[in-house]
């Protein structure tokens, strides 16, 4: 039971968690472009705002809501000189085929692969529980010079990016 209300409050935690706080990314490991090359995440942040994505895979249809809708927003995120990597642990060509499929712009959106969860895993938003099983959650974050400038971990991928753009005003370039 104890453990039941420990879960029951970090995710209800995780549902809210949005910080605006700076603190350093640190490294991550590096994720698959569709290409099939390797991509530094934080390296990065260093050349724009980064916007980045852990979502479920091509089968959860709330990510791929949350695809099209920033997707739908492209040229705002070019106004403000900021791009998109997303990733999951569906293999590139899966990926190539989810950009190709949901037209999404390659000029503003990467969607990578991270097959073995490792950036995942680095970014806490795959755990390994006691019991053996995984609990998986969304993540959203604004990198800029390998600095996390807003951070939300959920059970949901984000949906309302009106507090996102303004904080990319913020630091635009």
């Amino acid at each position: 039971m104890t453990r039941f209300i420990l879960v029951a409050c970090l995710l209800a935690g995780l549902c809210i968690s949005n910080t605006y706080a700076q603190r350093a990314v640190g490294s991550l490991p590096p994720v698959l472009s569709a290409d099939s090359i390797s991509v530094d995440i934080v390296k990065r942040s260093y050349d724009q705002p980064l916007i980045v994505i852990r979502f479920l895979g091509s089968l959860c249809s709330h990510c791929m809501q949350q695809l099209v809708t920033l997707n739908e927003k492209a040229l705002t995120f070019t106004d403000l000189n900021t791009r998109i990597i997303a990733f999951s642990n569906n293999p590139p060509s899966k990926c190539a085929e989810v950009m190709h499929d949901y037209h999404i712009d390659t000029s503003v959106i990467d969607i990578c692969s991270d097959t073995d969860n490792a950036c995942s895993r680095a970014l806490g938003t795959t755990i390994a529980e006691k019991d053996g099983s995984t609990t998986d959650l969304h993540a959203f974050l604004i990198l800029d010079k390998g600095q996390v400038v807003l951070e939300y971990y959920s059970a949901t991928p984000l949906m309302s990016f009106a507090s996102v753009i303004d904080v990319l005003k913020r630091i635009r370039r």
